[in-house]
């Protein structure tokens, strides 16, 4: 399973002394490894006598074929899966295994994966077939079914992470943090979102002759639908029976772009974001040119040859958030073939495949996951993010030996095995650079515990090899005494949303300072907290300290909704929201402090992952949506985030719809 070929503290000695001291640890440690093996006597039966053959024997290559598992860095670790990008035969597991390795299927797998996951004798079967499947490559899920997922299982998609391709999404993020933090997001062409941006973007057109936008859908690709404007009369129709989301956009069009033999580009940059929690990204260090046809020529904006790049104008194929990895020509197949594989053996697929529940097996009880937590890790990851929220410091202690906990061991474990499989991958976050990543750090918004974690340790890792080789023989120490490991009778039960620093509320103070005195004292101006787990908050939890809980509702399922807000005699703002959504994360406690301003008012929030009976009803796709009830009746609906002059105007709205 995992391997023991030496002693982790055994070192070279010249010394008679030196000897002794290191036999004399030696045989301490193999002392403390029996007592690790009888307190987790499953170890010596992870793998039936079979099972350990054929496993040592799909470890090694022999002359003829690759070998089919890549060993883990340390001791007691389920090796993984290894994925090639190189045509060459791969050693085959046993009939019995080689039938859990299904991946699902679906039209946008493209052909350098499926060759690949072919390779490693992967068999690429219907998703509707059976829930057995390991992978999925393919288009964006609705939230929900992200809840239906088993434990082994990965796709390539986060929930939400469609906010990032959506160019009207995405502009409501950057908007939000160029508040928050200035120049440091103004990287994006100001952006016009309609309707509620059309007069703006004609005072734009008819501000200056040379002003032009570029006209596109806003989740469309492949250069559909786009046009170059520069007169305000050539705008498109604006169609408003259809949804606020289908509404095209427009974004300042650049005239004098850089060009290369007098052609327009761009940079296709291929990112892999492995992990959320922590957060981990990485950068392939290669990646594809795309140009236009035609030489640029600012008079001809009508010609999508001379102004567009997409591979489809110009006769190629290219998505989008899910980015083509088809190879039609050896510059693809040089670029895209490495990416495959890298990805694939990143995400680390343990064998024998762990069971689709959390249990006993060694693929489950060192993952790093939700539901592998002691009371230990617990207690230890709140003392940390309080202390943290307190005086915005780490604790100095979070790497000591005595203090390291099995869900620090698990998750600095799995980011070291990420790291090792890299291939042509760099990891860019958290950075090497103790200054840069301490910078990059303050843009996370409500940092987790594990975020705070893996900035330590990769600030200590990276400052020196004396310190990298300290670290990672600490590691080896754990993972050789067991304890990384964690079984059914140390889990604490249900799974534990663990805590992270709110960091909202510095937005929010900053925001009420640049309003009157007055206006910032009513609104409320707190420091960071911590936000805890539901099992130890308040049924109705507000956002704001000063909130009274009658005015602040966390509706919980359909029967609540229809008393608290549908039977209410009083007016509701209905609050739609997400966890993985960072507008929400910031906007609705500015709409419950809005409310707080008025008597009569009282805010509802719907978490639509828990409660999506709620949204369907009321068709609710996107977040934050906002929905306002009076006696049981929709009075009024609004989409996206609005700034805080029309927040406060639509409370207005709400409380004279009431006394009319």
């Amino acid at each position: 399973m995992g391997k023991i070929v030496e002693d982790p503290l055994s070192s070279a000695s010249t010394s008679s002394n030196d000897d002794s001291v290191q036999n004399l640890t030696r045989d301490l440690f193999r002392l403390a490894t029996c007592c690790a093996i009888e307190r987790f006597p499953f170890i010596t039966n992870w793998k039936t006598k079979e099972e350990n053959v054929e496993i040592e024997h799909l470890l090694i290559p022999s002359k003829t074929e690759a070998a089919f598992l890549r060993q883990s860095v340390f001791e007691h670790m389920p090796p993984t899966i290894k994925f090639y990008g190189k045509l060459l035969p791969v050693k085959k597991p046993s009939p019995a295994m080689k039938d859990t390795l299904i991946w699902a299927h679906n039209p946008l797998l493209s052909n350098p994966m499926r060759h690949i996951l072919r390779q490693s004798h992967f068999t690429i079967q219907p998703i509707e077939n059976n829930d057995r499947w390991l992978g999925y490559w393919g288009r964006h899920w609705k939230t929900s079914d992200y809840h239906q997922m088993n434990i082994n299982q990965k796709v390539n998609h986060y929930p939400g992470s469609f906010h990032i391709g959506r160019k009207d999404r995405i502009w409501c993020h950057l908007k939000e943090f160029m508040r928050r933090f200035g120049d440091e997001f103004d990287f994006m062409p100001k952006t016009f979102l309609m309707p509620d941006d059309l007069e703006d973007l004609i005072d734009y057109l008819n501000e200056e002759e040379g002003n032009a936008v570029i006209v596109k859908p806003p989740a469309s690709a492949r250069g559909a639908g786009i046009t170059i404007v520069s007169n305000a009369e050539e705008l498109p129709e604006i169609d408003f029976e259809l949804k606020k989301s289908k509404y095209w956009v427009a974004q300042k069009y650049i005239i004098n772009p850089y060009l290369i033999n007098d052609k327009k580009f761009d940079l296709r940059i291929y990112v892999y974001v492995p992990s959320l929690d922590p957060l981990t990204i990485y950068i392939n260090n290669e990646g594809l040119v795309r140009f236009a046809s035609l030489p640029y020529d600012n008079e001809s904006l009508s010609n999508q040859y001379v102004h567009l790049t997409n591979y489809s104008i110009n006769r190629y194929a290219e998505l989008n958030i899910s980015p083509s990895l088809q190879a039609h020509t050896d510059v693809d197949k040089w670029v895209k073939w490495p990416l495959v594989k890298d990805v694939l053996n990143m995400c680390r697929y343990s064998f024998p495949v762990s069971n689709k529940l959390l249990d006993n097996s060694p693929g489950n009880v060192t993952r790093h996951c939700d539901g592998n937590f002691t009371l230990a890790c617990k207690e230890k990851m709140c003392n940390v993010i309080e202390d943290y929220r307190t005086n915005m410091k780490i604790t100095e202690d979070i790497l000591h030996p005595s203090y390291l906990t099995g869900a620090d061991i698990r998750c600095l474990c799995n980011f070291e095995d990420e790291y090792d499989c890299r291939g042509n991958l760099d990891l860019i976050y958290p950075c090497k650079n103790k200054k840069e990543v301490e910078h990059y750090f303050q843009f996370i918004r409500n940092p987790s515990y594990f975020d705070i974690l893996l900035l330590e340790w990769c600030s200590q890792r990276f400052n020196s090899l004396e310190e990298e080789k300290e670290l990672l023989n600490l590691l080896h120490k754990m993972c050789y005494l067991g304890n990384h490991i964690v079984t059914d009778e140390l889990r604490i039960g249900p799974k534990l949303r663990y805590p992270y620093v709110n960091t909202d509320d510095i937005f929010l103070a900053d925001t009420a300072d640049t309003a009157s005195t007055s206006s910032s004292a009513s609104r409320g101006t707190t420091p960071p907290r911590v936000s805890t787990p539901p099992s130890i908050q308040k049924q109705t939890r507000p956002y704001c300290d000063q909130a009274p809980e009658h005015k602040i509702l966390c509706i919980e399922d359909y029967d609540q909704f229809r008393d608290s807000v549908l039977n209410s005699s009083y007016p509701v703002i209905v609050a739609f929201h997400a966890d993985w959504s960072g507008p929400c994360q910031m906007y609705i406690p500015r709409v419950e402090n809005a409310v707080m301003h008025y008597e009569l008012l009282t805010v509802a929030k719907v978490n639509i992952d828990y409660c999506s009976d709620v949204a369907q009803e009321y068709g609710v796709e996107n977040v934050p949506t906002l929905i306002s009830f009076n006696h049981g009746e929709e009075i009024d609906r609004s989409e996206g985030v609005l700034e805080e002059d029309n927040l406060y105007n639509l409370c207005e709205h709400i409380i004279e719809h009431v006394h009319q």
